[in-house]
């Protein structure tokens, strides 16, 4: 999954001078980047990880969203890439809200 959610949350710099875009970057880097800390800390991946991608992706995909349903005038482009945004970010948090919840019941396994 890593393979497919870094390349697509770096992509969003490219469309930072489109509408909601700064807002847009600013929430798919935090998510991952917030990981980086606790990586460290656990000296390797845990369910903490789920936590950035909570915070920070459940508005992104809100407000991606928001943007698909109340902008006209929105580039295809841009449409195309807040569809897969938004499609790769759900999957992620369908593993992401389980995970911290196995991590909130006590599970500090690392992989």
């Amino acid at each position: 999954m890593v393979f497919i959610l870094v390349p697509v949350n770096l992509a969003s710099l490219w469309f930072i001078p489109f509408f909601g875009g700064d807002w847009i970057a600013g929430l798919a880097i935090a998510g991952m980047a917030l990981n980086i800390p606790i990586m460290f800390k656990d000296r390797g991946m845990s369910k903490l990880m789920a936590l950035p991608h909570l915070i920070f992706w459940i508005p992104l995909v809100l407000f991606a969203y928001w943007i698909l349903t109340n902008k006209g005038g929105v580039p295809s482009h841009y449409v195309v890439y807040l569809r897969v945004l938004i499609a790769v970010s759900v999957v992620s948090l369908v593993f992401d809200i389980p995970d911290f919840i196995r991590w909130l019941r006590g599970d500090r396994a690392t992989a």
